[in-house]
């Protein structure tokens, strides 16, 4: 989940999808009713967190990672710790900073030692739209999370944005391919078109395929065919 959030960020998508999947939402540290992190917390910390979890809960095998804003961080983290136990990672509302301080989180960090535990209403709220701030559902949201504030929340907020500041080397997200179509963030006005043309070739050339090799192949058999049949005549 993202930084102020906590589990029921997934209520819906964890009821949707428990159709057909076992689904397990975690409070990170400090959130909900999970304890408070020690100092010095860094991202890799929650991720085996997370880990235990799934061993304990589900135990072995693959799953499917998700993680959004904060959590799409910790979710790449655990997929670094364990690749052969992901059978794939999504990751939402992510932006690369490039470090080697996150200055957003830096801010955030400073803005909730300094303003305290209200600062978590106003940034919940602010993940809506203006309209969908004024909805019900949306203010029982907020004020559901925040519910389970407690003396703890703040420094534990803080302990997460200053992991999330200190910015991982760019080597540890070469394996992190996002496709170039859908891709957003600094200079993907330049990079978009690419995917595209690639997305739209890929897409062109399998339907070639598709047509002309089966084409080939009655082709080659006529072929045979006539072959056959010019033997028969000389025999």
């Amino acid at each position: 989940h993202s930084t102020p959030d906590d589990h029921r960020l997934w209520m819906y998508q964890t009821a949707h999808f428990s159709a057909w999947y076992r689904t397990i939402a975690v409070d990170l540290a400090g959130y909900g009713r999970s304890p408070i992190p020690q100092d010095g917390v860094s991202l890799a910390d929650p991720a085996e967190a997370c880990w235990e979890i799934v061993d304990t809960i589900a135990g072995g095998g693959k799953i499917i990672v998700q993680g959004n804003s904060m959590g799409s961080f910790i979710a790449y983290h655990m997929v670094k710790q364990r690749p052969e136990r992901a059978h794939c990672l999504i990751m939402s509302g992510t932006g690369f900073i490039p470090g080697p301080v996150r200055q957003p989180m830096k801010v955030w960090r400073e803005r909730y030692l300094k303003e305290g535990i209200a600062l978590r209403h106003h940034q919940l709220l602010d993940h809506f739209s203006d309209p969908a701030k004024k909805k019900p559902e949306v203010q029982y949201y907020v004020d559901m999370v925040v519910e389970l504030n407690n003396p703890g929340t703040v420094g534990a907020i803080a302990a997460m944005n200053g992991a999330l500041m200190n910015a991982e080397p760019g080597s540890f997200w070469e394996s992190c391919a996002v496709p170039l179509m859908i891709g957003m963030g600094e200079g993907n006005e330049f990079r978009q078109p690419l995917g595209i043309a690639i997305f739209g070739g890929l897409i062109v050339s399998q339907l070639l395929t598709l047509y002309t090799t089966p084409v080939v192949y009655l082709y080659l058999d006529r072929l045979r065919h006539r072959s056959q049949r010019r033997r028969l005549r000389h025999a």
